[in-house]
């Protein structure tokens, strides 16, 4: 299916004689369809323990899997700080004689956080807005702003750059359906996911949050549920319909942390329930599986509600 869709899509861009494209890899890099494809420029964000079953059981050997992202002769730009990873992104690095680019982003600020989007400065970029929501995409802002600058292509100015920055959406990952309440829809998939939209949320101002939690098969379930849970004033635990756990199983992981939990094996009868509870100002966050945010806002999309400002 990926290798059918990344065929379609190259085949799109050369008809279209795209001057740059922007390609991401599917799973890990080093057998993965993209890498038929020579970079100028290559990307890696980080390296954290995901699809360990092809990639992987630890840092160092998904990090070896990842590396390969980089092609010969090209650069990498990267702001992963593990020693462990870094070792081996320097190694693939060293083998295909390309340039690697360490990002510091020690000196990353933000200036104002809110349902809205984000600003914040960077080396001497000030004043750059975003309108994903989470503190992770500063840094994957940078990273693009890094790529996009590395490219030397005139066209890609500063302005550019900005207004890029402002017009990015991003659906399924933080992406905020409805304002009264508030509705999100965030595809994190593993614990470091779970991790990061919980550090995401904290800034944000909402009263009650209540989780419709969905986690497919072949997840660490139990760590993933060990993030989120002490976030939820309430659970809804439900099933995507491809690759879904079981909601029984997940419920019964999340009882013993005295959080209130419904079980439902209806993502779309999780959000009716969710809505029924929730109040004004509180906050709804679908999360767990990419399948289930998929199915959800489509579903939503689909609808009529009744809730204020729905996207």
């Amino acid at each position: 299916f990926f290798e059918v869709l990344t065929l379609m899509a190259l085949d799109y861009f050369h008809k279209e004689q795209v001057d740059w494209a922007v390609i991401e890899c599917g799973v890990g890099a080093r057998t993965d369809a993209t890498r038929v494809i020579s970079a100028e420029v290559s990307v890696l964000t980080n390296v954290e323990l995901d699809h360990k079953d092809s990639l992987g059981q630890t840092i160092t050997q998904i990090a070896y899997q990842k590396a390969a992202v980089v092609s010969d002769g090209g650069t990498l730009i990267t702001a992963e700080t593990k020693p462990e990873a870094l070792a081996e992104i320097e190694r693939e690095c060293r083998l295909k004689n390309a340039r690697l680019i360490q990002l510091d982003l020690s000196g990353l600020r933000a200036k104002s956080n809110s349902w809205d989007g984000q600003c914040f400065d960077w080396q001497a970029w000030k004043g750059l807005e975003i309108s994903l929501l989470g503190g992770y995409q500063l840094q994957n802002a940078a990273l693009a702003v890094a790529a996009a600058s590395t490219l030397g292509e005139p066209a890609i100015t500063e302005s550019a750059i900005r207004a890029g920055l402002r017009k990015t959406r991003w659906p399924g990952r933080m992406e905020l359906l409805c304002k009264n309440p508030y509705v999100m829809l965030d595809g994190a998939k593993n614990p470091a996911g779970m991790r990061a939209l919980c550090t995401a949320l904290s800034p944000l101002e909402y009263k009650r949050c209540i989780v419709v939690l969905g986690i497919s098969d072949r997840k660490d379930a139990a760590a993933m549920i060990r993030e989120i849970v002490p976030k939820a004033d309430s659970v809804i635990v439900t099933r995507a319909a491809f690759r879904g756990v079981d909601p029984e199983y997940l419920a019964s992981l999340i009882r013993p942390y005295g959080v209130p939990c419904t079980v439902t094996s209806k993502p779309e009868r999780a959000i009716e329930l969710a809505l029924a509870q929730a109040h004004q100002r509180d906050l709804i966050c679908v999360t767990g599986s990419l399948f289930l945010v998929g199915e959800v806002r489509a579903w939503w999309k689909g609808q009529e509600h009744s809730c204020k400002d729905s996207h």
